[in-house]
């Protein structure tokens, strides 16, 4: 019913079923409230012979579960990984055929839930229109040999080839690979330099293996002749694309974990090492401390338990729940306990490949190898989009990120740390000023709640999911300043002064948290270099993501954002050199959407944002630039909300960017720039009746995201946000294809002709700039390493229909860079 009920439907007629050829029931006939997150296994007992009824009367020949308590109930299975399962035919509990699903109501906060839920219903209807038994899932076995090779000469490999590796960066244990389905050799890290690859070769998670075979002295051909089975089910959006998931949804064959693996062995070697040091009273103990509650904002004695009672406390919990991973516990403890342990004991147990005994760890990886290499084979007939090549073949610039990292300053980071956390501190002071109560926490719930919606008698704009009480998240908080701007009355200024310390109160604290302060970045370094992980299948616009450490995320324009990137501090001897494009994403935009004003602005006298301050704002020549910075985020902000984007919405968003308009103004000002602009509003309608026609949007370079809801009139929100985000696709895709191109171009030839300049490292990428270290001070080798960098970005742009730019700044540290002239 409600929301999901519409969803449900859409999806079943989308596919040829209508609500009336199903019966729909639930497996918990009572539900008490949002204060019980799921069912019970005693909810599911309690209503299991009412269900059982229903069965016997209708008799069904399919069951469609939707979500994860249904699809654990009829498929027999508690500990059901539905990622593996979902949307395939399977034999359920008393014989019946069973089709896991996700949930429609899923979808409605994430749009790849709605992908995934619309593609399973999709299997379903099909398989009621036509119920063939080997649609029906049934493990399918096949023996693989594996067999451990010593190399003592260089092994030439022409023949295409899957590669595995086992270990982890910084410790490789082996290589395995298989020109079979149904056979494996496996070579040790030390003989693997032995290794040569010439003919074609596969991976899964090609940027992992490289990045490993590097380490090694693996040799390897050129890019062009890599395969990835993981990026192609990322370009195909076949969810999940992990190696496990694909060889038991395609192939329907399961495959051990690496957890599974390395858990059964691990877990009695951590337990033995906690019990001895349980055993052991002789710890010495942490001093006493004062800390702030975080409840109360009050200072209380902090009394650390001792070691022993710490590793008990482990023990206790693991005991409680064997599925908790036990290393993850013992990394909770404070690092000074820690340190004194394995200073006394030696390194706590490491969970890797290592441990395993080496026939286990050989079949393990071997297995990989071969599957890698048979569900290749089956995807190679079908058509891949353009993206795909571009999305392997950027890998090797993508290691360069990983490895390189980028040169990080302790010393900086201390300084900063003291700065922001004088700085919140100060926010904090003066809000328990204006609240009248000097143990005020501002980053407590309860007490700001009590504050603003109890004491003051504010009502919010928006309700918390759970609770349904007023919300002071971001954007509540940002509503709540826009109402009350303006007004001049004394309870007014107190109230406005009052949302924006908290504003730039968890702000500040969650940049410290996240950034400079001590359990932050400083932990994350590792002989002076912060390494980041690249994710190069998360994100469905084909964005790169940053993780653990998220370094896109730093803000690049604002002071606090500076202060943290004035961390990244050049060696000695080197500067840091940063090249992006200019407004990349509304020159795209241009282009695609072909609109002779929109291309005018690009190619003619008057730049964009200066149109905008003109003809939107109102800003006559004789003080051009008074607003260019708010015409400037305008454009970015109007251009992703659409033609019939929400003016309160936007006027949010706006705010959140410092810029203060009424949400009159914002439909007006939104309006006049389409006016302005009639074929990119005609091409963002189109994008959105793309995906209503077909259910999913591509960009020129074929890369596909599926937006069903783009159809849902029945829910106008969700309808909405796929809309606009079918016209993103259109816009941010195309935008990465440009950048993702010129990194290619830097393996092919930038690497070469930068170093033959000077020593040139690639450390980032970020949206659309590419971050270098350059191992020179002297400003010709530098602006001829910049020059080189720039030909290599700009190259292949120029059937463009407007120029595509880029600028170059460098700099001793990454928050201080300057700009260029070359």
């Amino acid at each position: 019913m409600g929301d999901a009920g519409a969803i449900l439907t859409l999806f079943l007629q989308w596919w040829g079923v209508s609500r009336a050829q199903v019966y729909i029931s639930y497996l918990v006939k009572y539900w008490p409230g949002d204060e019980h997150p799921e069912p019970s296994a005693a909810d599911i007992r309690r209503d299991a012979a009412l269900l059982e009824a229903e069965l016997e009367e209708v008799r069904p020949r399919l069951i469609i579960t939707l979500g994860v308590p249904a699809a654990k109930h009829f498929m027999g299975d508690p500990d059901l990984d539905i990622d593996l399962v979902h949307g395939i035919p399977h034999k359920g509990i008393n014989g019946l055929t069973v089709i896991p699903c996700y949930h429609p109501a899923a979808g409605l906060h994430d749009l790849q839930m709605a992908q995934r839920c619309w593609q399973d219903l999709r299997s379903a209807c099909d398989y009621i229109a036509a119920p063939k038994r080997e649609k029906v899932w049934a493990e399918s076995t096949k023996q693989v040999t594996v067999k451990r090779v010593r190399l003592n000469a260089p092994e030439i490999i022409n023949h295409p080839t899957a590669i595995d590796t086992e270990g982890r960066p910084g410790s490789p244990h082996s290589v395995q690979y298989s020109w079979s389905p149904d056979y494996s050799l496996v070579v040790s890290a030390a003989d693997a330099k032995w290794l040569d690859f010439r003919g074609p070769v596969i991976f899964h998670n090609a940027k992992y293996d490289v990045r490993m075979l590097q380490e090694m002295g693996v040799k390897l051909p050129p890019a062009a002749l890599w395969h990835d089975t993981m990026i192609r089910a990322y370009c195909r959006q076949d969810l999940p694309h992990g190696l496990k998931a694909l060889s038991y949804r395609i192939l329907r064959r399961p495959m051990a974990s690496f957890d599974d693996t390395v858990r059964g062995i691990f877990n009695p070697i951590a337990v033995e090492y906690l019990e001895t040091v349980a055993a052991v009273t002789g710890w010495s103990r942490p001093d006493y401390g004062l800390a702030e509650d975080r409840t109360t904002g009050r200072m209380r004695v902090y009394r650390p338990n001792p070691t022993n009672a710490r590793a008990k406390g482990v023990l206790k919990t693991f005991a409680k729940k064997p599925e908790t991973k036990i290393n993850e516990l013992w990394f909770n403890i404070p690092e000074a306990q820690r340190i004194e342990v394995e200073d006394a004991m030696g390194p706590f147990p490491k969970f890797g490949i290592e441990i395993v005994p080496q026939k286990l760890a050989d079949e393990y990886g071997g297995l990989d190898a071969a599957r890698t290499l048979e569900i290749h084979n089956l995807l190679v007939p079908e058509p891949v989009p353009a993206v795909y090549r571009q999305d392997v073949e950027v890998v090797p610039a993508l290691v360069d990120c990983e490895v390189n990292g980028l040169p990080f300053s302790l010393e900086r980071s201390a300084l900063r740390a003291a700065e922001f956390k004088a700085e919140y501190e100060s926010y904090r002071d003066e809000l328990r000023e204006i609240a009248g109560d000097d143990t005020f926490n501002p980053a407590s719930p309860k007490q700001v709640h009590a504050v603003l919606f109890g004491k003051w008698k504010i009502k919010s704009s928006r309700r918390t999911k759970l609770t349904g009480d007023d919300s002071w998240d971001k954007k509540a908080l940002a509503i709540l300043a826009l109402q009350w701007a303006g007004r001049e009355d004394p309870f007014a200024q107190k109230v406005q002064r009052f949302v924006f310390l908290l504003q730039e109160h968890r702000e500040t604290v969650k940049l410290f948290g996240t950034y400079v302060g001590p359990d932050a970045l400083p932990r994350q370094v590792k002989k002076g270099r912060i390494h980041a992980w690249i994710k190069n299948t998360m994100v469905v616009s084909g964005r790169l993501a940053s993780e653990d450490p998220n370094l896109q995320n730093i803000p690049s324009r604002t002071k606090r954002g500076k202060f943290i990137r004035s961390c990244f501090v050049a060696p000695e001897g080197s500067v840091l050199l940063e090249v992006d494009y200019s407004q990349i994403e509304l020159r795209v935009l241009a282009d695609v959407s072909d609109d002779p004003a929109l291309i005018a602005a690009f190619t003619g006298s008057e730049d964009l944002h200066r149109k905008t301050e003109k003809y939107i704002f109102g800003i006559p020549d004789n003080r051009a630039g008074e607003k260019r910075v708010a015409a400037k985020t305008f454009n970015f902000r109007i251009a992703y909300a659409g033609p019939s984007g929400s003016p309160r919405g936007l006027q949010e968003q706006l705010f959140l960017d410092g810029i203060t308009l009424s949400v009159e103004a914002c439909a007006q000002y939104r309006d006049q720039w389409f006016a302005m602009y009639p074929r990119v509003a005609a091409l963002l309608r189109r994008a959105g009746d793309e995906a209503r026609r077909f259910g999913y949007v591509a960009t020129r370079g074929g890369r596909i995201r599926y937006l069903p809801f783009a159809r849902l009139a029945d829910v106008p929100r969700a309808r909405a946000e796929a809309e606009r985000q079918a016209g993103n696709l259109k816009i941010q895709g195309y935008a990465q294809e440009v950048i993702k191109a010129s990194m290619i171009r830097w393996d092919r030839w930038g690497r070469r002709k930068t170093n033959a300049v000077a020593p040139t490292k690639l450390c980032m990428q970020i949206h659309d700039s590419l971050v270098f270290e350059v191992a020179s001070t002297k400003p010709k080798k530098i602006a001829e390493v910049a020059r080189i960098v720039l030909r290599m970005m700009l190259k292949g742009n120029e059937h463009f229909k407007v120029p595509i730019l880029a600028e170059a700044k460098a700099g001793a540290d990454w928050g201080n860079l300057e700009k260029l002239k070359l």
